[in-house]
């Protein structure tokens, strides 16, 4: 999340829920804001995006934290329903004025002043919309993964992937890499000082691999997580070890 989003909090939103936000922001080098450094497959840098004052720099945060945390006060003032799914929309008029009603598939609906379709790749609300700006592409196949973090796991890693996140270019292939490090909160009953200065109880990272379709086996995604695996560290075999 980066400065856009900080505006917007400070707009919306009260000091004591903007700290508990901010404080679960990861940090990067010791850094909360940071932005991507793109490697060679040689693991060599080729641009460092950190480096640019006017590179609008980011945070990572945990997106169910992020969620649950702009979601409690709408909540707390009963305007927050789950297990609804939506159906269409329609604008309607009423006393002179253009309104937005939306109906789900329970046959249900709802009316207010502006509908904000975040539904994803598959939008219902793009597609109603006759947009078509969302297409799949063919030639490529994005195979993404996130997971925990722990200590004994980071301590394993090249630091250059503590630091910031990593892009790689090459063999019309590319890799993406970010962890999620958020602050450690001190405990009083601590004997000695943690290997590591952020908690790994919701530590993350997120892995992300663009490779060609035609060189993706059939039947990938109902694999065991071994070979597919396996596929992936053959894609990058000839990239560094690091990565």
């Amino acid at each position: 999340m980066g400065g856009n989003a900080l505006a917007g909090f400070r707009e919306c939103l009260d000091k004591d829920l903007i700290h508990s936000i901010v404080s679960k922001f990861g940090k990067s080098g010791g850094r909360i804001s940071s932005a991507p450094v793109i490697y060679g497959s040689n693991f060599k840098p080729i641009l460092d995006f950190t480096k640019f004052p006017v590179y609008s720099k980011s945070a990572p945060i945990n997106r169910v934290i992020l969620r649950d945390a702009l979601a409690d006060p709408v909540y707390d003032a009963g305007k927050l329903q789950y297990n609804k799914e939506f159906e269409r929309y329609e604008i309607i008029q009423d006393k002179g004025r253009e309104l937005v009603r939306v109906w789900f598939k329970d046959g249900s609906s709802d009316t207010g002043d502006i509908l904000i379709g975040a539904d994803g790749s598959h939008s219902r609300i793009n597609k109603q919309l006759g947009l078509d700006n969302i297409r799949p592409l063919k030639t490529h196949t994005n195979l993404v993964l996130k997971t925990d973090l722990p200590t004994s796991r980071y301590l394993k890693m090249t630091p250059e992937l503590h630091q910031t996140p990593v892009l790689t270019f090459a063999d019309n292939k590319s890799m993406y890499f970010c962890a999620y490090l958020p602050e450690r909160r001190p405990d009083e009953g601590e004997q000695s000082k943690p290997e590591v200065d952020f908690d790994d109880t919701l530590s993350s990272c997120m892995f992300g691999l663009f490779v060609p379709t035609n060189t993706v086996p059939e039947g990938l995604a109902t694999m065991p997580a071994e070979q597919q695996w396996e596929f992936c560290r053959s894609s990058v075999k000839d990239w560094a070890p690091q990565l």
